[in-house]
């Protein structure tokens, strides 16, 4: 069963925080009405409760509702020059500028291969050929099972990490 009163101060902090961050606001006051079902569920409608409607006990409730304005930004559209390193449509990049991105993205690409090749090596340790030695709290055979399906899974993923990795590597040089 929903309570009133919950429901109100969760309209309550929607309508708080639609005029949080509201510099420039309008306004509305509005009408809602809270309907109670012979289920015992409230609703809160904007629109009036017509006579087919299984609703009965409703109560009209006037609200004020804040609504934030867009911020208008009038130097924006106008403004001849670009921003700082923007970087412009169909602009030319200089060849030592790409050069330095390409070897930080290569470096970038190596380190990370690294460090899925010793995730996959120690993930492959720990698996034993599909033979984990058992842990303290497995006791539960379904639990070791799981454990190792787990991390059968986990090689998978890994390895098809280092494979995508070194794909991309080979198509840099």
């Amino acid at each position: 069963m929903f309570n009133p009163l919950v429901i109100w101060r969760r309209l309550a902090t929607v309508v708080f925080l639609l005029c949080a961050g509201a510099a420039h606001a309008q306004t509305i006051s509005t009408v809602i009405f809270q309907c109670v079902g012979a289920d015992g569920r409230v609703m809160l409608r904007n629109l009036p409760p017509n006579a087919s409607t299984l609703h009965s006990n409703c109560t009209t409730r006037q609200i004020k509702v804040t609504l934030p304005m867009r911020p208008q930004y009038q130097g924006a559209q106008n403004d001849p020059q670009p921003a700082h390193n923007a970087v412009l449509l169909n602009a030319k990049i200089p060849a030592s500028t790409q050069q330095t991105r390409d070897m930080t993205r290569f470096q970038i690409l190596n380190v990370e291969l690294i460090q899925a090749q010793s995730r996959l090596a120690q993930l492959q340790t720990v698996y034993k050929n599909g033979v984990p030695d058992r842990l303290g709290d497995e006791k539960n055979y379904q639990k070791y099972q799981m454990r190792a399906l787990d991390l059968k899974q986990q090689i998978n993923q890994t390895q098809d990490a280092v494979a995508a990795l070194e794909r991309e590597i080979s198509r840099e040089h």
